[in-house]
């Protein structure tokens, strides 16, 4: 077995617990605003009933963003969350991704845009 640091260690059960429904998960369908559904132990999104194809990678940021909606999120908790902490790329990757989800959503939630800190929802 490799030897690693503690800081790998964590970040490797987070990321283990995250796949087995620890971490946020909630059990059941959560409603955001009125029109969308997130249900965590099925990865899937409603928007008015139908269902919204998300990415791995999109279901994760919002699934994050929505465990506690209105509250900001940093860039850095968002990126340790869904890639993880020894994620080395351009945060513009995360942009993408809540771009996307803003498309797919279509207005029936509001991703903010924190300047400086993060992202936060707010429903719509």
């Amino acid at each position: 077995m490799k030897p690693f640091s503690l800081r790998e260690l964590l970040a490797r059960v987070r990321a283990l617990a995250k796949r087995v429904g620890g971490e946020g998960a909630a059990e059941g369908p959560q409603t955001v605003g009125t029109r969308v559904e997130i249900d965590r132990r099925r990865r899937q999104v409603h928007l008015d009933a139908v269902e919204v194809h998300l990415t791995p990678k999109e279901f994760e940021v919002f699934s994050f963003l929505t465990e506690d909606v209105g509250a900001v999120r940093s860039r850095d908790e968002i990126i340790e969350r869904v890639w993880s902490a020894h994620w080395f790329g351009p945060t513009k990757t995360l942009d993408a991704h809540v771009a996307a989800l803003r498309r797919k959503l279509e207005g029936a939630i509001v991703i903010v845009a924190v300047r400086g800190v993060g992202f936060r929802v707010d429903p719509t």
